[in-house]
């Protein structure tokens, strides 16, 4: 195998699944191969045991060229067999194949490696000392290998620093709540399972926006430009708002009747509109009665008078 033979954009499919074929461990395998093949992960996978073809050395091979990755299943008996350094005459073995790619110290290649392991067992190949293994069993597990499966930014694919700056000034116009923050993943196709794993690894929701554009990013490569970031920020900023109910305008009074005369001091407190009426009702009110007391002893001066008159002298 020529060292760099498999450096090349062009591949056939995203990753290639390495396993033994009858593994005790391949229920694991297919939990695994399930999400990735998922609608929201869209994973082009390519499985050598499904192949038909009769040399299967030849088959993997072949494969390993098609495939951008490489996920590599390190169960129990697949790491018994590479420390053992156990060849199989009469049929292949899946370890026997990751071995020789190892062997070969090309960088290029272990890049792009992805070994995850199903076992608790501590002890790991020196072969695989130089390479970053995945653990269903850690935190971010989910996050990590969807990180993983990378692509190559394009042209128009914005850096680390860039994407933040934009993070930033979307924060201008919208409040990232945990709600917005999962629209943006939405708009941006980060797998529910990633956005989860987000939610449990990063606190607050800035830092949670983060790593999901640079997730986006990442995964995406070339597709990830600037023009669909800031779609997909001004989407998140347009339906946070919404929802939003607008709030009444209060009741206008008039200026007239709020407004201080303009010679009076500024210690004086002004009495408002409704307030001045309700006195002046109470004035008028107190005038009324006054009118009426003083119109009923008026009446009885005139009757007691007019009796006098009448009354014959004695």
């Amino acid at each position: 195998m020529a060292h760099g033979q498999y450096d090349t954009n062009d591949f056939l499919y995203d990753a290639v699944l390495f396993y033994e074929k009858d593994d005790p461990d391949k229920p694991r395998i297919e939990e695994i191969r399930t999400i990735l093949e998922s609608d929201s992960w869209g994973v082009n996978i390519f499985d050598p045991h499904r192949s038909e073809d009769g040399n299967k050395m030849d088959t993997f091979q072949q494969s390993f060229k098609n495939s951008r990755h490489a996920i590599v299943f390190l169960t129990k008996t697949v790491l018994r067999y590479m420390e053992e350094k156990k060849n199989a005459e009469a049929t292949f073995r899946m370890s026997t194949f990751l071995c020789s790619l190892l062997s070969s110290h090309d960088k290029k290649i272990a890049r792009r490696l992805i070994p995850i392991k199903l076992t608790n067992d501590r002890t790991t190949p020196f072969l695989l000392c130089d390479l970053s293994v995945l653990e269903p069993e850690q935190a971010g597990f989910r996050r990590k290998l969807f990180r993983c499966l990378s692509v190559p930014p394009g042209p128009n694919t914005p850096s680390q620093v860039q994407a933040k700056q934009k993070v930033q000034e979307a924060q201008k116009t919208v409040v990232l709540t945990d709600a917005v923050v999962q629209r943006l993943a939405v708009q941006l196709h980060v797998p529910p399972e990633v956005m989860a794993d987000i939610q449990q690894e990063y606190g607050g929701c800035k830092a949670r926006a983060m790593e999901v554009v640079d997730c986006w990013r990442t995964r995406y490569g070339e597709e990830a430009t600037m023009d669909r970031l800031t779609e997909a920020l001004r989407s998140m900023a347009g339906r946070s708002t919404a929802g939003v109910p607008q709030q009444e305008e209060p009741l206008r009074h008039s200026p007239v009747g709020l407004q201080p005369p303009v010679d009076l001091p500024s210690n004086v407190p002004v009495q408002t509109v409704a307030s001045l009426e309700a006195h002046m009702g109470i004035l008028s009110l107190n005038t009324d009665q006054s009118q009426r007391k003083a119109t009923g002893k008026e009446d009885k001066k005139k009757a007691t008078s007019s009796q006098r008159q009448k009354e014959p002298a004695q």
